[in-house]
């Protein structure tokens, strides 16, 4: 069955990034000018995930980039996003205040993907998106696993990996909480926590304990070097979370963390972050072809839901994907959790 594209008119017309086996394009909607990001990756290059489309699809866009629409031809795998302006790569570095102000929203970020059972596994600075005013959510779930999933191999960049993963043990989140410490690093001094450019030299690096106590000295605000160090503990069970954290706040974390956007606004006297420069290129209608309702789509309201084997409920076999899908409003149908307005749901017995 093929879908009625409604993005068919959208014209790609920049690069905004570019990795080892996919492309964002910066695109356009003619008619109502709306921007969004287009990844498009190559299917020869690496394999598709699905957990990564649901995770933009269907989870909640307070914390998570938000995709419209999913789809693969015979070359490449598309997922459309709402645009941003950047990434942390951009944010004014040694600023206590908004650094601390940021770093309460990814910690919210990771412990809601957390919360539904699934674990980044690549947490880093490029995959933090931000817009104009400061607002972040996660991105890139590309090697993104459920909680205890074995894995076989290492994945991850390796200057923001946990020693656990580089032994391939079970998806920990702690293994994400390693990551917000050494991307709070980031934020207050500009610098990665280590130059490694292999696992071995990572795992070399952080495994001595003087390495990570004299980095952090270079962070200059006595309390934020305190809250950085509770995440960089080598062994994992040592880690505190995010939400563990909130219980011993102090200096400037303590002053944000109930922090409104509007309050923090005003404190900024208008100064917002500075886009990145893009990449200009020919306009080219990318997703101007035909494209087929199979197990790979996903559209904002729809999630290719027939296509999927069920036992329980109606759109989803239990367990398997556990993120908020806004299907119809039913009777018999309830929250799991009551959080920010995104829920697994789930049926009444």
């Amino acid at each position: 069955m093929e879908i009625e594209n409604k993005y068919k008119d959208l014209v790609s017309f920049a690069i905004i990034g570019e990795g080892s086996f996919a492309k964002v394009y910066k695109a356009v909607d003619p008619k109502t000018n709306k921007k969004y990001a287009l990844k498009v990756q190559s299917l020869a290059k690496s394999k598709i995930n699905l957990l990564e489309r649901d995770i933009h699809v269907r989870g909640d866009p307070a914390f998570i980039v938000r995709a419209y629409f999913t789809g693969v031809d015979s070359l490449n795998t598309y997922i459309l996003q709402d645009y941003f302006e950047g990434d942390l790569t951009l944010f004014p570095f040694r600023d206590l205040f908004k650094a601390s102000y940021v770093a309460h929203q990814i910690g919210r970020c990771i412990t809601y993907l957390h919360s539904v059972g699934i674990i980044h596994r690549d947490i880093k600075p490029t995959n933090l998106l931000m817009t104009y005013d400061y607002r972040v959510k996660l991105t890139d779930f590309g090697i993104s696993a459920r909680v205890g999933e074995e894995v076989h191999h290492i994945s991850g960049t390796p200057a923001y990996i946990a020693p656990e993963a580089i032994h391939c043990q079970p998806c920990l989140p702690a293994s994400d909480w390693f990551a917000f410490g050494l991307v709070i690093f980031y934020l207050m001094t500009g610098k990665c926590f280590s130059q490694s450019t292999t696992f071995l030299e990572s795992h070399n690096y952080i495994s001595n304990s003087k390495n990570v106590k004299t980095r952090i000295c270079l962070i200059d605000d006595a309390d934020m070097q305190a809250y950085v160090r509770q995440y960089l503990h080598y062994r994992a069970s040592d880690r505190t979370t995010y939400t563990k954290s909130l219980e011993q706040l102090g200096g400037t974390m303590q002053a944000t963390v109930k922090m409104t956007h509007d309050e923090f606004l005003a404190t900024t006297d208008g100064r917002t972050l500075i886009s990145r420069r893009p990449k200009y290129i020919m306009n080219e209608k990318m997703l101007d072809k035909a494209f087929f309702f199979d197990k790979f789509t996903r559209i904002d309201g729809v999630h290719a839901a027939k296509f999927r084997n069920r036992e329980k409920g109606r759109f989803i076999k239990e367990n398997t994907i556990p993120l908020y899908h806004g299907s119809p409003q039913r009777s018999n149908c309830q929250p799991a959790e009551d959080d920010s307005g995104y829920f697994l749901r789930e049926r009444k017995s």
